[in-house]
């Protein structure tokens, strides 16, 4: 794909392309129309399209509709069939003339017949195709197409043959112009999903960042048009402060000009009620109809009729995003100060939107409506959220007089947008506060929630740098501020991953106080987690069911069991305070620790709730740590289940993230990578991916994520022929680890016995040892013990031990089916095949096509030599659904999971039939 526009196009690209050639969207020689908004991505679609087919050798006719021509007859169609006119003056016949008679090439002796010229415009089209791949007529902006061209365009469409000829046609709105008739298959273009939008908006060339993005992408609403535009207009200014969120942002020179020509012809009266509902901000617009005298439908009826509004009973809304801007700035501050006074006296039974207008018609500081607007932040909140309560402390402050005032509320506003996840917007607020005077309990705060901000959005080094000075000069006045400070400040260490600064925070931890409450020792335990002082036990107190409810200590300690490998408390924790945390909005703490609660489910091998949990959330806040974080949780569980393809596409995303110097992104990456290539078999490949976890002395990347990969580092060195160099190094390994923790965690200490069995002479009748491979009670890190119990199944069948082999690889065979850990799986079920047990259900049961129908066998085969569904419904004279039908049901018969699986099994001796 190439262009802005099309970013989240690609079901919309297949569906287009599909007219050029075979598949399962529309056939050649059919129509379709692309409708949508203006700016909604169509015509860079079929721009896209025009290349596509060019380069396969279709002759592309390509014409778009004309304002100025709409009212001419055959236009359009004129405009079309300009380069193959030739053609047409050798055809014979009176459709033909028809045609001619039509775009003005004879001069007709009647009307023409557009069902006649229509007939005849396909005979033309379908045998200009004759001299290429293909015909494809492109048409753009066909709302301004004449109708007489369009209606000889649909009677072309419905008399096409069977060739290769297809039409498409782009329209605006979801109806298609008067013309086209409804039979001509359609594709309405919706908005962007928010996840594609913020990909747009990264993809800038200055993208916007915290509270102007998350207020573009409000104002938006998805439009691809909207999101450019409104990234280029505010990409110069450097302070984003001059667009106070919730009123529009404004234009482009150009797109200003463009809209200008839509309004300048309406009534005076129209132009001022537009204003008011630009005003409204969406919010307020139901209000101002019922009751602001200018807003009477009949005054609004000039601006429907010329398709700037829809005004339906449910209130009046623009039709396009930017619409909204372009009628705001068309005003001059007095007018719209106007208008936000008269919505002020509207709402004046609800008082924080009372309070916001009222803040948006004023341009110098007024402490009346300060006050009014940091009294009624509470009523934002629980109407719309913290967000809304963020924006009138922040437009509070901005309108303070007093500068310590100023500051106080500029740090609430912080706290708050803080407590939303907006952590951009958090560090701005917080920044403009410590550059405020103030006595040094508020400058605390804000450096607490600047160092916060910055921990969470993916800076973890400017982070620890601001926090962990705080945590030690607040630690002699102010406990909660010092134990908050140096709780995010080990968070921050962690993601950093370097061993110096952990030392550090366990350095600053001799300075502390004692703890004084739940949330100060939550956050004692977690930073003893971090530097490797917590144990098992220290975790016990946590788990009282008089601690629920209490959301950030929950989290930390949480996270701090999860750190310590106690898998099933971290779970039982984090899940605890992921309920509180829906419950009682509670704070950027708890919303970092979902990234351990990801990794436990993947540990515990709930893989579906981890897919659950990093799936995109929709929200315009996501941070690029948290959607980094989000899409390694889903490589890991798609590399080990073989999805090797998205893993790679999921793992180049999270890099390319806006983070810096995260070790642990980096390692849990590497570490995704080499899952990806020991799935594919490609044993050289994992061993660069995950050396790269250590340096050549063994120090490791990221202090705890690089030791968890140690394991599969061993297997693919024994299994790439590096066991001399996987000795070595992961000698080096352990010698770095044991002078760092010298306590490691039991499952540490399992994954270096697995290393140290398959890097073991081979020669070594003791390499894997009994003890070591048995079943945990609690089932804890199931896929890390089934390839242990695989490799180690495998070791003694190669050795003749097969009986001791048998139970080993049976349970391994029963945790990969259990997790859909496909690689795995085959591996285990050709290793039991190879000692003499026959698995059923799998590809070494090929008895199960008896219970088959014939056709059923024969599909099966026809696919197992590589023919595609519609292929074999070709060749056996059945419908491509028949044949799905078939294959979905087969599938389970055999055990088969995959396609490419039905190759093995028909290599197999045949059962008779």
């Amino acid at each position: 794909m190439s262009g802005p526009s099309l970013f989240g196009r690609s079901a919309e690209l297949d569906t287009v392309r599909a007219l050029t050639g075979p598949g399962d969207g529309h056939a050649p020689g059919r129509g379709l129309v692309v409708l949508g908004e203006a700016g909604i991505g169509k015509s860079a679609v079929l721009a896209d399209l025009l290349g596509y087919a060019q380069a396969r050798g279709w002759c592309v006719l390509n014409g778009a509709g004309r304002e100025r021509e709409t009212g001419i007859a055959f236009a359009g169609l004129r405009q079309l069939v300009r380069p193959i006119l030739t053609e047409l003056l050798s055809m014979p016949g009176p459709y033909a003339e028809e045609l001619r008679a039509a775009i003005g090439m004879v001069m007709p002796t009647s009307p023409p017949a557009r069902s006649l010229a229509g007939t005849a415009l396909g005979e033309l089209l379908s045998r200009h195709a004759a001299r290429h791949a293909g015909v494809l007529l492109i048409v753009d902006d066909a709302h301004w197409m004449d109708a007489s061209s369009l209606e000889t365009l649909a009677f072309a469409a419905h008399s096409l043959s069977a060739g290769p000829v297809a039409m498409v046609f782009a329209a605006r709105g979801e109806v298609p112009p008067a013309g086209l008739d409804e039979d001509i298959a359609q594709l309405v273009f919706t908005p962007l999903s928010i996840t594609d939008a913020n990909e747009l908006l990264d993809a800038q060339p200055y993208p916007p960042r915290g509270r102007v993005r998350a207020h573009i992408l409000a104002q938006a609403a998805g439009n691809p048009m909207a999101l450019v535009e409104l990234s280029r207009a505010v990409a110069d200014e450097i302070d984003e402060r001059p667009y106070p969120a919730g009123l529009p942002l404004p234009l482009t020179d150009k797109l200003s000009t463009a809209f200008a020509a839509q309004l300048r012809d309406l009534p005076d009266r129209t132009r001022r009620a537009l204003l008011l509902i630009a005003a409204c901000d969406g919010k307020d617009v139901a209000a101002a109809i019922r009751e602001a005298r200018d807003l009477d439908p009949t005054v609004l009826a000039p601006a429907e009729e010329g398709g700037v509004i829809t005004v339906t009973a449910r209130g009046a809304r623009f039709r396009h995003p930017l619409a909204r801007s372009a009628v705001y700035y068309a005003a001059t501050f007095a007018d719209r100060a106007g208008a936000h006074r008269e919505l002020a006296d509207v709402l004046r039974d609800e008082p924080d939107r009372r309070a916001w207008h009222l803040g948006a018609a004023v341009c110098r500081p007024d402490e009346t409506i300060a006050s009014l607007l940091a009294t009624t932040a509470p009523d934002a909140k629980q109407r719309a959220g913290a967000a809304a309560a963020g924006l009138a402390l922040e437009r509070a402050a901005e309108l303070t007089p007093d500068r310590e005032l100023q500051t106080t509320r500029l740090i609430m506003a912080a706290e708050t947008a803080s407590s939303d996840g907006q952590f951009e917007w958090a560090y701005d607020l917080a920044a403009r506060a410590l550059a405020l005077p103030g006595p040094e309990s508020l400058r605390s705060r804000a450096r607490l929630v600047a160092g916060r901000a910055l921990a969470w959005a993916g800076r973890p080094t400017r982070a620890a740098a601001t926090l962990m000075p705080l945590a030690r000069e607040t630690a002699r006045y102010d406990a909660n501020i010092a134990w908050n400070a140096l709780a995010t400040a080990a968070t921050a260490s962690y993601q950093a991953g370097q061993p110096h600064d952990v030392r550090l925070v366990a350095d600053t931890l001799t300075e502390m106080p004692p703890p004084t409450d739940e949330g100060t020792r939550a956050a004692q335990i977690w930073a003893l987690a971090v530097t490797g002082q917590a144990h098992g036990a220290d975790i016990a107190p946590w788990l009282r069911t008089d601690m629920a409810g209490n959301a950030e200590s929950q989290a930390h300690a949480g996270a701090a069991a999860w750190l310590v490998d106690r898998t099933g408390d971290a779970i039982t924790l984090l899940e605890a305070a992921r309920e509180a945390m829906s419950a009682a909005s509670a704070g950027a703490a708890v919303e970092g620790s979902l990234a351990a609660l990801g990794w436990a489910y993947i540990d515990a091998g709930r893989w579906q709730e981890a897919r659950g949990l990093a799936a995109p959330s929709g929200s315009t806040t996501s941070t690029g740590l948290a959607d980094s974080t989000r899409h390694l949780l889903m490589a890991t569980v798609e590399a080990a289940c073989g999805r090797t393809g998205e893993a790679r596409r999921l793992v180049a995303a999270a890099l390319a993230a806006d983070t810096e110097n995260s070790g642990q992104l980096t390692a849990r990456a590497r570490h995704a990578l080499g899952l990806c290539a020991l799935a594919d078999g490609d044993y050289e490949g994992a061993f660069d991916h995950l050396r790269g976890l250590y340096t050549a002395g063994g120090v490791p990347c990221h202090y705890h994520a690089s030791y968890l990969a140690v394991g599969d580092l061993a297997i693919a060195a024994a299994r790439s022929g590096n066991r001399v160099e996987g000795q070595a190094l992961l000698k080096r390994i352990r010698s770095v680890l044991e002078s760092t923790l010298p306590r490691p965690s039991e499952r540490v200490r399992e994954l270096f016995a697995r290393a140290d069995s398959v890097l073991a002479d081979p020669a070594d009748p003791n390499a894997y040892q009994p003890a070591a491979l048995a079943d945990r009670a609690d089932g804890s890190w199931p896929f890390e013990r089934a390839r242990f119990q695989l490799e180690a199944g495998e070791w003694l069948r190669r050795r003749r031990r097969i009986n001791e082999a048998k139970p080993l690889l049976r349970a391994a065979l029963d945790a990969f089916h259990a997790l859909g850990a496909t690689p795995w799986k085959r591996q285990a079920e050709a290793e039991l095949r190879a000692c003499g047990v026959t698995v059923p259900g799998t590809l070494a049961d090929s008895r199960r096509l008896r219970d088959l129908t014939p056709q059923q066998r024969r599909i099966l085969g026809l696919a197992a030599e590589g023919l595609t569904n519609r292929e074999i419904a070709q060749r056996l004279f059945l419908s491509p659904k028949t044949v799905a039908s078939h294959l979905y049901h087969s599938f389970p018969v055999l055990g088969v999971a995959e396609r490419h699986q039905l190759r093995a099994l028909f290599a197999q001796p045949q059962p008779q039939t």
